[in-house]
């Protein structure tokens, strides 16, 4: 008795345990239902968008096609101006060269006449120092004339108040 106890409580706890292990299948199983159901809409609807997308790539691949050709004619024209353009290109290659050699002589000769120029900066320089120092000799040799000048005069006018009195009052005594 005791052992098939033991066995019955086996067994019920392994019904217990596929009965769980059932439940979850069922469960798992339901899932994936959901899943496979779910993927099929998806698949559906991902199948209409391609559809979809294929239709509006065909359509602009004969767009494309078509600019493709407006732009190959478009090009045979451009190139055609591009060698026009090429040829006045060269010509005012031309042009520019010797509109260059110009400029560089013109520069050169300006170069020359710039160190002419410092040359006579540096010479009136040079002159207007020395004038200055002129200026500032005599501005002081009259300056001392002045001042001799003046003191003659003040010394005669001294002299003469001085000496004057002095005459009258030797004629007088």
């Amino acid at each position: 008795q005791e052992m098939s106890k033991t066995l019955e409580e086996e067994l019920e706890s392994e019904l217990e345990t596929q009965l769980r292990l059932n439940s979850d299948l069922q469960a798992e199983n339901h899932s994936l239902k959901d899943q496979v159901e779910k993927i099929n809409k998806d698949y559906y609807h991902k199948l209409i968008e391609m559809e979809k997308a294929a239709y509006k790539l065909q359509n602009e691949l004969k767009e494309t096609q078509n600019k493709l050709k407006t732009i190959l004619k478009s090009n045979k024209e451009l190139e055609t101006e591009l060698d026009i353009y090429k040829s006045k290109l060269r010509e005012k290659e031309f042009e520019i060269e010797e509109l260059t050699e110009t400029y560089n002589q013109t520069l050169e000769e300006l170069a020359i006449t710039c160190s002419e120029l410092d040359g006579l900066k540096d010479f009136n320089a040079e002159s207007t120092h020395r004038l200055k120092e002129q200026l500032n000799e005599l501005s002081q040799d009259l300056e001392i004339a002045r001042d001799k000048t003046f003191n003659l005069q003040n010394h005669s006018s001294n002299f003469e108040k001085t000496e004057k009195p002095k005459l009258k009052d030797s004629m007088v005594g």
